[in-house]
């Protein structure tokens, strides 16, 4: 081989690759811009598997609804949030909202968003929670947590009488659990009950 052959042949080679890295480049920005039109935002599914979702909701008793709600339906709304910062709006409109949630008067997405909340909330409730929203029709989330929040936050005396039994029948600090946890817990009734 001479070294014009060989010239020939890097040059050859030369173009060769700039031709492969051209149709390489094109195929990468033809599946980029497809795949944009086609792609959905970080969302939803992405989310759901990076973020917990909050403990179960399983109180023993009706003093213990109501002073686990407030703290577990807050770290509800918190996941709620991450995943459609819609949630966040919409349980606040909802919850203070005195008449029936209708999922007649909600766009579609608003829907969605309802009967994805009646969903996690069917998985996440037990005991009277989920009777409760049994009885909601057309899986609608927005009234369940309305209802739900109604009745474990009511706004009269017979809820302030109800945490301040809570209160006053405490149990013990449990020496297996941390110290820090059952403060926290206590801590958020008394906020509660000042409130």
């Amino acid at each position: 081989m001479t070294a014009s052959d060989l010239h020939m042949l890097m040059q050859r080679m030369s173009e060769a690759t700039q031709a492969a890295s051209a149709a390489a480049q094109a195929a990468a920005t033809a599946s980029s811009s497809a795949g944009m039109v086609g792609a959905r935002p970080f969302g939803l599914g992405d989310l759901s598997k990076i973020i917990p979702k909050p403990e179960s909701f399983k109180p023993a008793s009706r003093e213990e609804e109501y002073s686990l709600w407030p703290a577990w339906s807050w770290s509800m709304e918190q996941y709620l949030a991450c995943l459609d910062p819609e949630f966040s709006r919409e349980l606040l409109r909802y919850t203070k909202q005195s008449e029936p949630v209708r999922l007649e008067d909600m766009s579609d997405q608003t829907k969605a968003r309802a009967r994805l909340l009646y969903g996690v909330l069917n998985g996440l409730l037990y005991d009277r929670g989920r009777r409760l929203l049994r009885s909601v029709v057309g899986q609608n989330g927005y009234e369940s947590w309305r209802l739900l929040s109604r009745d474990l936050m009511p706004q009269s005396r017979n809820r302030v009488l109800a945490l301040l039994r809570t209160i006053s029948a405490w149990p013990a600090f449990d020496a297996k659990q941390g110290l820090s946890q059952q403060l926290v817990r206590l801590e958020t009734a008394f906020e509660e009950y000042e409130r």
